[in-house]
């Protein structure tokens, strides 16, 4: 048994030009992805199966070579001691068997170590077959679950989503501004093609020709809306595809919402706007309709805690039902000197929503303009990532639902749930990256606070089922404007404005479930523009800016949902 242990010592002490015979991988590391495993099975093979035995082999018999001479050169020493300097033929005769049996040793202990290896190799080549299998197996999966995670930032639509880069009809209101004189109604028109359009309203009509880009048109103020009914449509058509923002602008008081084409106006509306200041006439909610065509039944449910609202001689409060015919092209205004959110409105035939308040704020007594135009119920979403609004350490994000929900709010250093009900909202603090999902539909408006000189606003936040991979917009001149992304990924990559890598400024993180969602900001000069991601990835886009006692905000853009999805 000692000399067995010690053949073995030998062997797998052996050096051949000084390199040592050894495995070529640790099996106590960790086994990377890139290890050429077909190499390492054909290392085991030569080394193992071919090159091993031979050097086995070749030091046993070295050794048991050595041992024999070792022992004759002992015994003969010791007999010739014992019996004189000549050695009989007898005893001699025996010697040469005692060598023969250490020879027949030394081939039953090659054969062993050389099964003994031969086993080990094919335990070995086993174990790295099943390292192999379930490295492959966990490629595999991670290679599917990126896969997966692609496909999906790819194509969020539950249904098949319009990601056009712009459409041919629109229809634009101005709800009431904070002074009629000195205030402009603007459209900002990003054309995707050189040609034509024709803007018409009750008081006019025109037609002019536009450029690939940013284009402005300037309205009179007799756009602007007053409560009641009115012909105020600002009708909208055009030969080539257009983006299409809203921009009331006043100095101090300026606001904007990416206008929704024509196509995707609906017939039921959840009404956003925010609790009234103290100067409450100054600050009150107002509510914007527009009919698409034809006689249209127009319903406004009410939802407010206080006050009334005043139409056509009467005065409805909480609860009730406003009931309106408007004919094509018609508008109504509503107004209340307290909050409005969670009002219903629903009608016969599509219409168009704006919402917001006259000239509100939250923190002090500076106001702005608050309006948005209101994406429909039957496009909203369940998943959001509440972008970063750079300059503001502080936003109110007002969660609205046209149904019973659950809600669940991840912060970044917390999470909870809640409960809502149909007409009701809840509000949370935001500061840099939350992430909500709820089991139903809701909308979604964030109000970021005042900061310094800055006023607040107000910005639809729209889903992730609704993102596209490339927006064509526009940026308000005289303000210091940022831009927003939001997206779900494991690295901000591949996106690019005007064809050149963007640079993110602010990033934030938060994975929920494993799931890692992304938002991030970057600084940006007025005129147009185009973000694009050259990984296809969908992601989310706001624009907004500030100026001295001014701010505004509104998304970039939506891939809509088409009607029956």
């Amino acid at each position: 048994m000692k000399l067995f242990v010690v053949i073995l010592l030998a062997v797998f002490c052996h050096r051949t030009n000084g390199d040592a015979v050894s495995l070529p991988l640790n099996l106590n590391a960790p086994i990377m992805a890139h290890v050429n495993m077909s190499s390492i099975k054909t290392y085991i093979d030569e080394n193992f199966n071919e090159r091993l035995p031979a050097l086995i082999k070749k030091d046993v018999r070295q050794m048991v070579s050595s041992e024999v001479d070792r022992l004759t050169e002992h015994l003969t020493t010791t007999l010739q001691k014992k019996i004189g300097k000549n050695v009989d033929k007898t005893m001699q005769t025996k010697l040469n068997g005692f060598a023969e049996q250490l020879n027949l040793i030394e081939k039953k202990i090659t054969d062993m170590v050389k099964s003994k290896i031969s086993v080990m190799s094919k335990q070995l080549t086993e174990r790295m077959y099943e390292v192999e299998q379930k490295m492959n197996e966990t490629m595999k999966n991670d290679t599917q679950e990126l896969s997966e995670d692609l496909q999906k930032s790819k194509n969020h639509c539950r249904g098949k989503c319009d990601t056009r880069k712009g459409f041919y009809e629109y229809v634009a209101i101005f709800t009431e501004p904070y002074y009629y004189s000195g205030t402009t109604p603007v459209l900002y028109i990003y054309g995707h093609d050189h040609g034509t359009l024709t803007i018409e309203s009750n008081s006019f009509k025109s037609k002019r020709s536009i450029i690939k880009g940013k284009n402005e048109i300037l309205l009179k103020q007799e756009a602007f809306l007053r409560d009641g009914i009115e012909n105020k449509a600002i009708h909208i058509t055009s030969k080539v595809p257009i983006t299409v923002y809203g921009f009331q602008r006043y100095t101090g008081t300026c606001d904007g919402y990416a206008a929704i084409p024509l196509k995707y106006m609906s017939t039921k509306y959840i009404v956003a706007s925010f609790a009234v200041w103290t100067n409450r006439p100054l600050s009150r909610s107002l509510i914007g309709v527009v009919s698409l065509g034809g006689i249209t039944k127009v319903e406004v449910h009410l939802k407010m805690k206080q006050g009334t609202v005043k139409f056509n001689g009467q005065e409805f409060k909480n609860g009730e039902i406003i009931k309106v015919d408007l004919n094509a092209f018609q508008t109504l205004q509503l107004s209340n000197n307290y909050d409005l959110s969670g009002s219903v409105i629903s009608s016969s035939k599509p219409i168009g929503v704006v919402s917001g308040n006259k000239c509100n704020s939250i923190t002090h007594a500076y106001c702005n303009h608050f309006t948005e135009m209101i994406l429909p119920v039957d496009q909203l979403d369940n998943e959001f990532i509440i972008p970063i609004i750079q300059t503001r350490p502080k936003s109110t994000v007002r969660l609205l639902s046209p149904g019973k929900v659950k809600i669940n709010v991840q912060l970044k250093d917390r999470h909870y749930e809640t409960h809502i009900n149909e007409g009701e909202y809840h509000d949370l603090i935001h500061n840099d990256i939350a992430v909500v999902t709820s089991t139903g539909n809701l909308l979604v408006t964030v109000f970021p606070h005042e900061a310094k000189v800055f006023d607040s606003y107000m910005m639809t936040v729209y889903g992730i089922n609704q993102y596209k991979s490339d927006y064509s917009f526009i940026i308000p001149s005289k303000f210091s404007s940022f831009i927003s992304i939001t997206f779900y990924g494991d690295a901000i990559r591949g996106f690019e404005i005007d064809g050149h890598k963007m640079k993110a400024e602010k990033v934030f993180e938060k994975t929920v479930n494993g799931k890692k969602y992304i938002t991030f900001s970057s600084s940006i000069a007025e005129g147009a523009h185009i973000i694009t991601n050259t990984n296809g990835i969908r992601f989310g886009l706001w624009l907004y800016g500030n100026s001295f006692y001014d701010g505004y905000g509104y998304p970039a853009g939506i891939a809509f949902r088409n009607k029956g999805d």
